[in-house]
């Protein structure tokens, strides 16, 4: 998160698509209830996906982070896909010959396609629920936050 304010902060950041990208989200709470259940109720070898109810969009997630840090994204400008693919494509390689390019491919893939998992295995098979949910992590998030 540090890292994404100070590119708010400096004018650096973009949104790719308007950010409109979905994903999923994990609250440490949640992760650590689904780790504990999965060592006690788990099949061995078993793969679980532990996440949040729902999905929700890239510029959901920064736009309520830097809520809970009183960082101004009104500013915030856009990129197009494939301005940033095309980024990627010559920092992969051109730049990653000379220096570490801010911006590969993977990254570039992070950043503009959805990544929602399926967190129903982990509810069938373990147990489990989310006992945080996203908006609590946020209001968590504010309050620490504000408490330092």
């Amino acid at each position: 998160m540090a890292n994404i304010k100070e590119k708010i902060i400096s004018g650096d950041f973009k949104w790719v698509n308007g950010g409109n990208h979905r994903t999923s989200t994990a609250h440490i709470n949640n992760v650590c209830e689904g780790t504990y259940l999965a060592a006690k109720n788990g099949k061995p070898g078993g793969v679980y996906f532990i996440i949040d109810d729902g999905a929700v969009t890239f510029r959901k997630i920064v736009t309520d982070m830097m809520q809970t840090q009183n960082v101004d994204i009104s500013k915030i400008g856009n990129l197009p896909e494939w301005v940033t693919w095309s980024a990627a494509w010559v920092m992969d390689n051109v730049v990653s010959y000379v220096a570490t390019p801010p911006l590969d491919r993977f990254a570039a893939w992070l950043i503009t396609t959805d990544c929602v998992l399926n967190g129903d295995k982990a509810k069938k098979e373990l147990g489990y629920q989310p006992i945080t949910t996203y908006e609590e992590g946020m209001q968590d998030l504010a309050q620490r936050y504000n408490s330092i």
